[in-house]
């Protein structure tokens, strides 16, 4: 992972209690490169905190199961544009194993109908898939709307996994 023109801030509040941070990033970067990607994110900004106190706030090792356990985070924005889609998360991670987090996000995606016009050209998923994904789309902003405009999604993590409302991301994808 690679960023280009990174700029930002940590907070470090190590006398926070329950109802405070005890730890926030914002960061911006003009591009964001993946390794293994031939395209990379552009105009990344996000801002993430981490609710205190302290001592909950750190990742811990757990060695009775070898694992990290992680803190609860919450993402305020993490947004993004991955060719001509934009794409903003907000939510928040409850923490936990790697295996077993969970967390609760809405995921908003503008200008997605030339995204889902690149995926068939472009054959990145099955056609089936892609089918699939432009009918929910579209039918998920007439409901609201919006129809070609932006379109909020439900996404869940639970036990490792992620899902856009109950369709698991790994069926959708080959």
């Amino acid at each position: 992972l690679s960023m280009t023109d990174l700029r930002g801030h940590l907070l470090w509040n190590v006398g926070a209690t329950s109802e405070a941070s005890a730890a926030a990033l914002t960061f911006s970067a003009t591009q964001v490169a993946v390794s293994g990607w031939d395209q990379g994110f552009m105009h990344v900004r996000a801002a993430l905190a981490v609710p205190g106190p302290m001592d909950e706030a750190l990742p811990q090792a757990d060695s009775s199961a070898g694992q990290i356990v992680w803190p609860e985070i919450l993402v305020q924005r993490l947004s993004g544009d991955w060719s001509d889609l934009h794409m903003a998360l907000a939510g928040h991670l409850d923490g936990g194993y790697g295996q077993s987090l969970t967390g609760d996000f809405w995921l908003t995606l503008k200008n997605w109908k030339p995204f889902v016009d690149t995926l068939r050209q472009e054959g990145l998923v099955s056609v089936q898939s892609v089918d699939i994904l432009n009918a929910a789309l579209e039918h998920m902003a007439a409901n609201a709307g919006a129809e070609g405009a932006a379109v909020m999604l439900p996404v869940m993590l639970r036990q490792g996994r992620v899902s856009l409302g109950a369709l698991p991301v790994d069926t959708a994808l080959p």
